[in-house]
């Protein structure tokens, strides 16, 4: 994408980004057998921009795809709303440019929240069509807005997501780190790696499964699970070993987190069998969870 911005205007004004980024909406489905078709932990590629740079960023982002990626110009598909005239005038201004497809979904998934009070976002979908799948999302421009006033303007995809359309793979985690470290035969097995996932990268940050607001995420993670363990046939001597692979492949080390996860999943799941009420359960489970603190002291 830098290559890209540096053919134009905006090598001063927009900003390249690359980042660890987690999805939390996949736990809301965890006990279903549906499979998300989008990872919870990845890297997010994209540009920040000002507002004023919608074409440009659109068109840019076209040629990234079809100069750089290689992606047939055929297999490229911009979705959007036919209430947005601002986002489809920069897209059928992009010279040969992409399929445009309207409407082909509900309006929520051309709307952003972004969790601050008054600032939303409406956006492009960006897909690409595979043989093999058909028609799949792989990123978006999101013009952010504060009520009906322009702030900037995002591009964002995440780097499994890509991959994996690009090669016809089923999902971004076969493009991914933990999907070398964990076998995936099915979907549960699917889901048990991208929860790892995000329970990895979280407690390497140095959260903690408690009632904050950040260790919420991560205790609602870790119990989780427990469940899928269950689902997929896996012990949690298995689901630790996939820990230690899984950390070592992604951030080149490995901690005790395999170590805390065995312990918080044994006594959580032991306390279920005791039938402790929820807030006692969760103390004892993190109070294992915390026992190599005081390995380490």
């Amino acid at each position: 994408m830098k290559q890209v911005l540096a053919e134009g205007p905006l090598t001063g004004a927009s900003h390249c980004l690359t980042q660890p980024a987690i999805r939390t909406q996949n736990i809301k489905t965890i006990t279903e057998p549906e499979l998300s078709l989008w990872a919870s932990y990845f890297t997010a590629l994209g540009t920040l921009s000002p507002s004023t740079e919608l074409a440009y960023v659109a068109t840019a982002c076209w040629k990234f795809f079809t100069n750089i990626l290689g992606v047939p110009r055929s297999h490229i598909v911009f979705r959007a709303s036919s209430l947005d005239d601002d986002l489809l005038s920069a897209t059928r201004g992009i010279d040969h440019g992409p399929v445009l497809e309207l409407d082909g979904y509900e309006l929520r998934r051309f709307r952003h929240v972004f969790g601050v009070p008054g600032v939303t976002g409406r956006n492009i979908n960006i897909a690409i069509t595979s043989p093999r799948w058909g028609l799949r999302d792989i990123g978006n421009i999101i013009l952010i807005e504060r009520g009906k006033t322009p702030l900037a303007l995002e591009l964002a995809f995440g780097t499994g997501t890509v991959l994996s359309r690009l090669h016809g793979l089923y999902h971004p985690l076969q493009a991914s780190a933990v999907g070398m470290a964990i076998p995936l035969s099915s979907s549960w097995d699917f889901k048990l790696a991208d929860t790892l996932a995000v329970c990895v990268a979280l407690a390497r940050e140095g959260l903690r499964p408690n009632g904050s607001n950040r260790g919420r995420i991560l205790r609602e993670h870790l119990q989780a699970l427990s469940y899928l363990r269950s689902r997929a046939g896996r012990s949690i001597v298995e689901l630790s070993d996939f820990a230690v692979s899984f950390e070592n492949l992604e951030f080149g080390i490995e901690s005790d987190l395999s170590i805390r996860f065995h312990n918080y999943l044994d006594t959580f799941e032991q306390t279920l069998l005791s039938d402790l009420p929820s807030p006692l359960r969760n103390k004892v489970a993190l109070a294992a969870f915390n026992e190599c603190d005081l390995v380490h002291e």
